[in-house]
């Protein structure tokens, strides 16, 4: 994948989060967050953050070599925490909540969505 894949991933899970929550439509990308690069550095399933910069999601580099399907999943979990909460189980109950759709984890932990 590309960066500019990563924008369309993050432009329309940012779109759909913005339905129910406005002040979601000012949420911007950081693709390159120095702390984001350590958490991937030393969690290799960990490849994004929210909370880190008001009103942004911050996205490792590593993200360009992931599949659609992983980058969906994961913005709508990132999404989630912003909709649902801190945890790991709000963030995915929100995204199947509020999108429809169930966050499952591959066999590295990293998120996904069946489309």
């Amino acid at each position: 994948m590309s960066k500019r894949t990563i924008h369309e991933c993050f432009e329309v899970v940012k779109q759909a989060a913005s339905q129910f929550d406005p002040t979601v439509a000012g949420y911007s990308l950081l693709i390159g967050c120095p702390m984001a690069e350590k958490e991937h550095r030393r969690a290799s399933r960990q490849y994004m953050h929210v909370n880190h910069y008001e009103g942004a999601v911050c996205c490792a580099r590593a993200a360009e070599r992931l599949r659609r399907n992983s980058l969906l999943g994961l913005f709508l979990h990132e999404f989630g925490h912003v909709l649902g909460g801190p945890k790991q189980w709000q963030a995915d109950t929100a995204a199947f909540e509020l999108f429809g759709f169930p966050i499952r984890y591959d066999a590295r932990g990293v998120q996904f969505v069946r489309m």
